[in-house]
């Protein structure tokens, strides 16, 4: 069996016909340039498109790859087989653009039969590789499909209720797909997201470095005093929450802050301290202070609850971590009982200039309280192997994390 792809590995494929279907704008050129980018040398039929333009698109994939642009302002289907021929016998990817002006004119599959056979029998012997970019306006078009070996198509998804762009790779004649879906966003150029956090068994080795948004900064949260809530959709599975929550744990340790890390009684103290130990390196485990309330009785009334964490959490230069599934007894059994603890809690943090970060699952009840007294909130969502965050309070952009988790190093990318 054959190992998954990528994108650009399809494109690039000996012998290989891809289509690349969406809408106008959606990105196509800039995928196929990105192609041509890791190729190095491919030739661009462009049938609309200046050369400048499309030069200025492929500098700024930061590639000096050796492009021929040939421009064909016709429809003229014959003029340009020749070109295609031949540069696919010289080894490049070739690249039409579009096929819907190259097919101008022609309004049935008769038509353009015979440049089906040609295509489908002549990139079989060349070296070369053919991308050809539709968008869908001309129907004649779509019948390429049927001698493509690759189809890759673009188009909007909403995640978060934001638009993101999504690339599903439809079909990959000589592999096996195991991967149908990436998303592309043009974040200091095009970047094809590789699915992440997969493998819920791996753990960072070490945590080097988690580059958040300005908002979400040590400097920003820290002397503000502020409040963070993180609410995980149900597609995050448990331990990967554990992973991103036992991860800033760490950085916050590897900055020199304490920690007071809240735990729910379906976690392990044990399991916790290995885990962000192992993430830390060591340094600092001993400001680590992990706090678990399982008094049956005191996780039931809010005044023992709010006097059992007052007395345990430890203060100074400490931040407060808590997975609110913590809460879920209080916040069940006492709802008025909860918000008042909340209330006190908020107001002895004020007090105190510690900082908070809450986790926990949209399902939960405490979210209802929780999120009135927090000053930031994210909206988290698995899709297809990737990780994204939502600036909900206050209003921000799609983020998603673009991860390594051997190298221990995390970044908050935008969706552009």
């Amino acid at each position: 069996m054959m190992l998954s792809r990528s994108l650009i590995d399809v494109i690039n494929t000996p012998g290989y016909v891809t289509t690349i279907e969406g809408q106008p704008g959606i990105g196509k050129t800039t995928l196929t340039l990105k192609a041509c980018a890791s190729r190095g040398k491919c030739t661009y039929i462009s049938y609309a498109d200046p050369e400048s333009s499309i030069k200025a698109k492929l500098k700024a994939l930061d590639s000096e790859s050796n492009i021929r642009i040939i421009n064909v302002m016709s429809g003229n289907i014959e003029t340009v087989f020749s070109e295609i021929v031949n540069y696919l016998e010289e080894g490049n990817l070739v690249i039409v653009d579009s096929l819907d002006a190259m097919f101008y004119g022609i309004e049935n599959e008769k038509g353009i039969r015979a440049f089906l056979q040609l295509i489908y029998g002549s990139a079989k012997m060349k070296s070369g590789s053919l991308a050809l970019i539709s968008e869908g306006l001309n129907p004649v078009a779509k019948q390429v499909r049927f001698v493509s070996d690759a189809i890759i198509s673009l188009e909007l998804r909403e995640i978060l209720g934001k638009p993101a762009r999504e690339a599903r790779l439809i079909k990959d004649r000589d592999f096996v797909i195991e991967n149908r879906s990436y998303f592309l966003s043009w974040d200091g150029g095009l970047k094809i997201i590789e699915p992440a956090f997969v493998d819920v068994s791996r753990k960072p080795k070490n945590v080097h470095s988690i580059k958040g948004p300005p908002e979400t900064s040590f400097k920003y949260i820290i002397p503000n005093a502020y409040r963070v809530l993180t609410v995980l959709s149900s597609s995050i599975h448990p331990a990967i929450a554990d992973t991103i929550r036992q991860w800033v744990i760490a950085d916050f340790l590897k900055f020199g802050y304490g920690v007071n890390l809240l735990i729910s009684s379906k976690s392990n103290e044990a399991s916790e301290k290995e885990a962000i130990e192992l993430m830390t390196g060591g340094k600092n485990m001993d400001k680590l202070n992990i706090i678990s309330i399982n008094d049956p009785e005191v996780k039931k009334d809010a005044r023992k609850y709010y006097k059992a964490y007052k007395e345990m959490i430890k203060t100074g230069n400490y931040v407060n971590i808590v997975d609110l599934l913590a809460h879920e007894p209080l916040a069940v059994t006492d709802p008025s009982g909860y918000e008042m603890f909340i209330s006190d809690v908020t107001e002895l943090e004020k007090e105190l200039r510690m900082s908070e970060a809450l986790y926990g699952y949209q399902e939960y009840s405490c979210l209802k309280v929780v999120s009135k007294y927090v000053h930031m909130q994210w909206s988290t969502e698995m899709v297809n192997g990737t990780l994204f965050y939502l600036t909900v309070k206050p209003d921000g952009p799609l983020y998603y994390i673009d991860v390594d988790i051997e190298d221990g190093r995390a970044e908050f990318k935008k969706m552009l």
